[in-house]
């Protein structure tokens, strides 16, 4: 998997704004530590550059809304109207703008430059944890009406970033799931395709139609990929996994080379696919019960900007509970 060289994440502002660019500098050495390199200000083409050996911030600011089209893809989302969130209503009002590049090298790569080899896992992790870093120290100082994050092309209202502010490697923002619903004999079922989730285990990553509800699903994504790159491991067909007893999911690959996780055992029944003859199906797929689960299923992830942290034991059929943090 082709992972880019550089990220970027966009304020829309309802006016142009001033950066405090030593400010941002002083931020994020405090933040990031000793793990990142020491940045010095500088100027690209007239404009802020804080550069070092192996990675740059590049701010560019507008004073005219951004062009049309590049948010259509975020825009079209239905994740705002489950999480109770609606950043599309501010953000068509915004008449300026602050793009963040981050991106590796000590500076913003020309057009005519060669092309820049996959980067590493690990330095493409940096990418993203400077570019959220960035992002939210600059969105504590401006005050956008609305966020592009674009490596998962999320637009986001300021207070669910704002609520990821203190986890280094927030999930949430780098995955976006987009949610499809069908009904079959009066039940719901729930398939998501996951943006973004390529740029963190090296594959796309699918959900299998299954009976239920988006926070109980999203809650088992985050802990087969927290687990994958706490492990290493590389996700492939057959794997089996569980997060919790009574349930059991395997993989599947498709044809274009996503990974599908397919819902096999929920509540300790099997739990057929939803191709399975209506018959089958009704005696033997026990529908998800919201209410009996300890998971807050029906609370924005907006409100409660959780984390879930990677199981002990995640694969290979075995079961682990999964634990989260809840702000």
């Amino acid at each position: 998997m082709h992972l880019p060289y550089e990220i970027t994440t966009t304020l829309l502002l309802p006016r142009p704004a001033q950066i405090d660019v030593d400010q941002l500098r002083i931020a994020l050495g405090r933040r990031l530590g000793a793990q990142f390199p020491q940045f010095e200000e500088t100027t690209h083409r007239l404009e802020p550059l804080l550069t070092a050996s192996n990675l740059h911030l590049f701010l560019q600011a507008r004073d005219l809304p951004v062009p049309e089209g590049r948010l259509t893809e975020a825009l079209s989302s239905r994740l705002p109207d489950i999480l109770l969130d609606d950043p599309a209503t501010p953000a068509a009002s915004h008449r300026a703008a602050v793009t963040v590049t981050a991106g590796f090298g000590p500076e913003p790569r020309a057009k005519g430059d060669a092309p820049v080899k996959s980067l590493p896992q690990q330095a493409f992790d940096q990418l993203l944890i400077l570019g959220h870093v960035a992002a939210t120290h600059l969105a504590r100082q401006v005050h956008p009406l609305a966020i592009h994050w674009g490596q998962s092309e999320q637009i986001l209202s300021p207070a669910r970033f704002d609520a990821m502010a203190d986890i280094l490697f927030p999930l949430p923002l780098f995955l976006h799931p987009h949610p499809t619903r069908e009904e079959h004999d009066g039940i719901d079922w729930l398939a998501l395709e996951v943006r973004g989730a390529s740029h963190l285990i090296g594959a796309p990553l699918r959900t299998a139609p299954a009976p239920v509800s988006f926070h109980w699903m999203m809650a088992r994504v985050y802990a087969f990929v927290s687990h994958l790159r706490a492990t290493g491991q590389k996700a492939a067909a057959g794997m089996a996994f569980a997060t919790a007893e009574g349930e059991r999911f395997t993989l599947q690959q498709d044809a274009d080379g996503s990974v599908s996780m397919v819902l096999e055992v929920l509540d300790g029944e099997v739990c057929l696919n939803i191709e399975t003859p209506s018959e089958a199906r009704q005696v033997r797929c026990k529908l998800f019960d919201a209410s009996k689960s300890s998971d807050p299923v029906d609370e924005p992830v907006a409100n409660r900007a959780s984390a879930v942290k990677p199981p002990s034991r995640l694969l290979g059929r075995q079961k682990a509970q999964v634990m989260r943090r809840v702000q």
